[in-house]
């Protein structure tokens, strides 16, 4: 009787430290998964900096065929209904 109950309690053990074992790969693998994941966030927040500096925006826009304009223009007298109460 005491037999059994060191060999099933011997069992549990290797069972539990095998469930272990395979948790611990587990948990690494995550921590590596989050380790590269930082690294990707960290290189994309620079890239949109980048991109949204003022002078390459300013670029693109001269690219696309944007010019600055000199001289304001206004619009006034336009032919539409005004509801004034």
């Amino acid at each position: 009787m005491l037999g059994m109950i060191v060999i099933g309690l011997l069992l549990l053990q290797v069972v539990v430290s095998n469930r272990l074992a395979n948790y611990g790969t587990h948990i690494t693998q995550i921590e590596t998964d989050i380790t590269q994941l930082t690294q990707e966030n960290q290189l994309l927040s620079e890239q949109i900096a980048s991109e949204s500096a003022l002078m390459a925006i300013s670029t693109k826009a001269n690219t696309l065929g944007f010019t600055k304009t000199t001289t304001p223009v206004f619009l006034s007298d336009l032919p539409v209904a005004l509801n004034s109460r």
